[in-house]
């Protein structure tokens, strides 16, 4: 059996009537309350669809407030109080208190008529054992003493009959015309709602104790029809038999086949009603008459037929009607699998409270209870009496809960603390005994063992501020028979830590100890969507301990990961007061999907800027250049796959000749140098190679005509004329060919090999090397080119005779490179920028100001070695300033890396030889600098385990792939198996999320991102069905 109570402690009432926010237009108690509403509807709905339904409709229903007026017929407070006012109960008034000592005006009395008419039906009881007392036409002072006790109840019994009939004739004038209408009103949307139930179902049975006619009215008027147990059409008269009948309809003509109409109710009024009488006369088994449009000139010298709140009640139940409707009233209640919806009933009268504990006696029997449990009502008490019960259980008794829910918690008590359990698994066994019919079987089911298998996950302790406090793990678990119990707001406000979401910035404490305080505040929590078990409850996770790690989002292509991030910046950057100004997200986008997220972030907080790149020729977005001379070494033999042993080493030196290529001498002696001993060396070498002189000749003009120096030139004079003709001698005149041979090789030898006056070589250098390639020195893309053909030239002039064809791959690559259109923002630099200017560019730094927070880079149309050099470099250079700081972890930066799979693999072959490594060595080193990864995959087992064995943090989102989920089982050793079974049932835009910026592991449903990202799936019936003819636009 189970007992929902909806509502609890909060006053839902006053929240309803509450006012809203001037500014926002609604409070946070209204925008709860709508929560509150969403949980108790979604909850009816499944209400609504039981087998066997009944309602039990109490006082409550026909009395509310309305503009500080009571509305309908008031309870018993407002009917006392206006009651004992009454001029003709002064008299009265004045006997009772002097004779009988009754004071209408002692709080016993006050505020409850029900107590004052209980006092009197006592002394009526023992006048009428005494002598019959018989009310004669006299006025109040001339009746004796047993007739002034009758007149009194009879005066009151009038009194609430006039109340029911007549209620608008006490307002006043300005609520007259709309006192019936907002009770009727709320009456017709109660049978609406109910008109949406099932029509397959049985119909609906509708129990009250109410005398008025409400019911009746608002069925009216909705046309529903309604069996009430009277029969006859002038006359009507109770005939019990009649709820055994169903209105029905005839569906086929040629059979004799029916079907009860859809809009048909049972309605069972067991206190009687104000218009119905017993009639005189009348030779009939049931004498209950119905009468239309009842007044109470009409009623008033009637017996109506009326329980009224006395201690006879039970007593007067017994009695027709009221046995007949009892007995349908409990014959409802036992029927299996009944629910019992109570709305506006206290629980006072024991008559009906009888009928509802013997109902507890059948397992599948559930009450459901609006109304609010406190220590001093009825309702409260009745918690308390069923409490005892061996197979009572209570969801909810301060609110809705869930805890035989997988994933749901329990808490159980040890020492002085709190073990958390989450629940893993539930289960029932059944006993192991014969039936011998159904209802035994269902019966035996009080017996049968109910199991819950619950995984302790943390504890909750009490803190030095007597406030709570959660830790996730568990040292010490329970013992034996330690009681198990449902967990409450208040350790669900701890677990998902529903306070503190920010903290107080001070700069000026002395104004503040003067109350002068111009505080601001920092947030240190950040709500990322709602919990899929408890959906009141935002989670939320740390910001330090999230973005100031590495964290990981991973989930198969459409499950949300992309939503989830804009989400969460989104949410981020609506915090205005003190803004995220100094946060930094670098997006690698290699599905342009980013820019429309967040074009609309600026209008929202105008202290958050957006900045967006792209290497598309074709967009109008700003073009992002990347300066080829900013490679180092690593990232250029990245860039055109230089093998180790062999291309490595002529790149490097290749590129030291670019530089030198691309500087003016300009009277530097020591790249003169460099540039002459290059020159005389790889020129001597050819001209002692076995090719013939022709292409020896071609070959050094070559190389004289691309690389030259004032000294070695093809027309600087190199000797004395060697004939009479008087003509100098130049390099390229001694190149002459004549009869196949080079007449002047041997000036050229002398002239590159010659002495000085202390006998050392003019151009060539012993011991000479080249010096070492450093980034950041600009040259000329195209004189790249050159030198590697220079280098290859100067490898060979020391005997390595197959070097050009070891290395021509790579002169093929880099050809390929400089064609390349998607390279132009590498290759057709011209601006001579500074990698800190660059990246002070890039990043929005202008003196002591910040320009952008979020930095988009389009990638979309780019291919994986290009996404891959883009976002190698660029994390490269920002880590090297950031560990050169001259203040270290000031400045944080988070990498966003779209799907990171393509460029962080987990085996080298299938990308770019280093490329994991700059990546790697931020997730190893990036924390004590601030570099932070925020990795976004489909695929976490093609990932690098370095860098995912580094994340702290991890929101995943569906994942079915088998590798997958290993893959993640063994680079995060703290998940468990039952997370891991989770992964393949996520749906959409929910994720799990776990790690240290969140207390315990929770399935969570994300915040909507407004505007989404780019990701749209294909509406592909709506692209497949069109008109014939359409326009492609792709």
């Amino acid at each position: 059996m189970e007992i929902y109570f909806y509502k609890g402690n909060d006053n839902t009432l006053a929240n309803i009537k509450g006012k809203p926010d001037t500014e926002s237009g609604e409070s946070q108690e209204s925008t709860d309350l709508k929560a509150k509403t969403k949980k108790l509807q979604e909850s009816f709905l499944k209400v609504l669809d039981n087998k066997n339904l009944s309602f039990l409709l109490g006082s409550g229903c026909s009395s509310f407030k309305l503009k500080n007026e009571d509305i309908g017929i008031p309870v018993m407070a407002p009917l006392a109080k206006e009651f004992y006012t009454r001029p003709d109960f002064e008299e009265p008034k004045k006997w009772l208190k002097t004779e009988l000592s009754i004071d209408v005006e002692h709080t016993n009395f006050a505020t409850n008529l029900e107590t004052f008419l209980s006092t009197l039906h006592s002394l009526s009881f023992y006048h009428s054992m005494t002598k019959e007392a018989v009310i004669e036409e006299k006025s109040f002072a001339e009746l004796s003493n047993e007739n002034k006790v009758e007149y009194i109840i009879k005066q009151a019994r009038n009194f609430l009959l006039e109340k029911c009939l007549n209620a608008e004739n006490a307002r006043s004038e300005e609520l007259k015309a709309s006192i019936d209408k907002p009770l009727i009103e709320t009456y017709k949307l109660f049978y609406r709602k109910l008109l949406s139930r099932n029509p397959t179902l049985p119909r609906l049975n509708i129990f009250t104790t109410n005398y008025d006619l409400y019911s009746e009215r608002a069925m009216d008027l909705l046309g529903i029809h309604y069996v009430n147990g009277f029969t006859g059409g002038i006359s009507k008269f109770f005939n019990p038999a009649i709820f055994n009948y169903a209105l029905a309809e005839k569906m086929d003509l040629s059979q004799s086949k029916w079907s009860v109409i859809d809009n048909f109710f049972y309605l069972y009024k067991i206190h009687g009603s104000v218009n119905w009488i017993e009639a005189e006369g009348e030779n009939k088994l049931f004498k209950v008459k119905e009468i239309q449009e009842p007044t109470f000139e009409d009623l008033k010298d009637k017996e109506t037929i009326m329980i009224h709140p006395t201690p006879l009640k039970y007593n007067a139940s017994l009695g027709s009607p009221y046995s007949d409707l009892f007995r349908e009233f409990q014959k409802k209640l036992m029927q299996n699998n009944n629910i019992l919806v109570t709305i506006g009933y206290s629980f006072s009268d024991e008559h009906i409270n009888n009928l509802i504990f013997q109902a507890f006696t059948i397992p599948s029997f559930r009450l459901i209870v609006i109304g609010e449990p406190t220590d001093k009502n009825a309702i409260g008490k009745l918690l308390e009496l069923l409490s005892g019960l061996d197979n009572f259980n209570v969801s909810g008794f301060d609110d809705i809960h869930y805890f035989a829910q997988l994933n749901s918690y329990v808490i159980v008590p040890y020492q002085n603390y709190y073990i958390v359990a989450e629940v893993s698994g539930v289960r029932e066994k059944d006993l192991n005994v014969p039936f011998s019919n159904p209802t035994d079987q269902i019966l035996s089911k009080i017996q049968a063992g109910k199991f819950l298998e619950v995984l302790p996950i943390g504890t909750i302790k009490n803190a030095k501020d007597d406030s709570l406090n959660f830790e996730f793990g568990v040292s010490v678990y329970p013992t034996l028979y330690s009681d198990v119990l449902y967990i409450k707001e208040k350790e669900l406000d701890t677990i998902f830590k529903t306070e503190n979401i920010k903290v107080q910035i001070c700069n000026d404490s002395e104004n503040c100890k003067k109350g002068k305080c111009n505080c601001k505040f920092r947030y240190t929590s950040l709500p990322i969507g709602k919990s899929t078990i408890f959906p009141d409850y935002e989670v939320k996770l740390d910001i330090d301990k999230f973005f100031g790690s590495h964290s990981a989002i991973l989930g198969n292509t459409g499950s949300g990961k992309s939503c989830t991030i804009a989400s969460m910046l989104q949410t981020l950057y609506k915090f205005e007061d003190n803004s995220a100004t100094g946060s930094t997200f670098i997006f690698f986008d290699v599905n342009g999907e980013y820019k429309q997220a967040f074009e609309k972030i600026t209008d929202r907080n105008a202290n958050i800027k957006v900045k967006n790149f792209s290497i598309d020729s074709n967009s109008e977005t700003e073009k992002f250049i990347l300066p080829h001379w900013f490679l180092n070494i690593d990232e250029w033999a990245l860039l055109l796959k230089a093998s180790e042993r062999t291309q490595l080493p002529i790149l490097r030196n290749a590129l030291s000749l670019a530089v030198l290529l691309s500087k003016e001498d300009n009277g530097n002696n020591e790249i003169t140098k460099i540039k002459n001993h290059i020159l005389a060396t790889c020129i001597t070498q050819i001209l002692r190679d076995e090719s013939s002189s022709p292409s020896k000749k071609d070959r050094i003009k070559s190389i004289l005509q691309k690389f030259n120096t004032n000294d070695i030139n093809l027309s600087n004079q190199i000797s004395e004329p060697s004939n009479n003709s008087g003509e100098n001698l130049t390099i390229e005149k001694c190149l002459f060919i004549n009869y196949g041979e080079m007449k002047g090789i041997n000036h050229i030898h002398e002239y590159l090999e010659k002495k000085d006056n202390q006998g050392n070589f003019v151009f060539l250098t012993n011991n000479f090397s080249l010096p070492p390639y450093q980034s950041n020195q600009k040259f000329t893309f195209s004189k790249l080119e050159e030198a590697l053909d220079i280098a290859i030239l100067f490898e060979e002039s020391y005997g390595n005779k197959q070097i050009r064809d070891y290395c021509s791959s790579l002169m093929t690559r880099f050809k390929s490179l400089k064609e390349r259109d998607d390279f132009k923002f590498l290759t057709k630099n011209t601006k001579d920028l500074k990698p800190s200017d660059y990246l002070n560019d890039f990043l929005g730094i202008d003196g002591d100001s910040k320009k952008n927070q979020v930095i988009i880079i389009d990638l979309n149309s780019a291919y994986d070695e290009t996404v891959e050099i883009i976002s190698c470099v660029l994390s490269r250079m920002i880590f090297e300033r950031l560990r050169n700081a001259k203040e270290r972890n000031v400045y944080p930066v988070n990498l966003v890396l779209e799907e990171a799979h393509r460029y962080i693999s987990l085996d080298s072959g299938k990308v770019f030889g280093d490329a994991n490594r700059i990546f790697e060595r931020i997730a190893k080193e990036g924390r004590k600098y601030g570099m932070f990864l925020l990795i976004s995959s489909q695929r976490p087992s093609e990932l690098s385990k370095t860098v995912l064995s580094q994340c702290s943090n991890f929101i995943v989102h569906r994942i079915q792939n088998p590798e997958d989920l290993s893959h993640i089982r063994q680079i995060t050793p703290h998940i468990s198996e039952t997370i891991l079974r989770r992964m393949p049932s996520i749906p959409t835009q929910h994720a799990l999320i776990f790690g240290h910026a969140v207390n315990l592991p929770t399935t969570f449903k994300v915040n909507e991102a407004d505007p989404k990202p780019k990701s749209d799936n294909n509406k592909i019936s709506e692209n497949w069905f069109k008109e014939k003819e359409f326009k492609p636009n792709i």
